[in-house]
């Protein structure tokens, strides 16, 4: 009875793992995808061109938000 008890809490928690990390990868990729937009430069983010890490580092789009 024990044994059973143990399984399908093992199970449970697999499933729980499953959930948790499926979430965590739903919130910081939108999050990594704005800070790439964030140090890319506006032409670049108007062709589409977008990786996680910017092809040309740019701080211009933050100059344009503070001035």
């Amino acid at each position: 009875m024990k044994i059973s008890q143990d399984k399908s809490a093992i199970v449970i928690r697999i499933i729980s793992l499953i959930i948790i990390i499926g979430l965590v990868i739903t919130i910081i990729l939108p999050l990594i995808n704005i800070f790439a937009l964030a140090f890319n430069s506006g032409v670049d983010a108007q062709k589409g061109g977008i990786t996680f890490f910017p092809r040309k580092f740019s701080l211009d789009n933050f100059k344009e938000i503070f001035k």
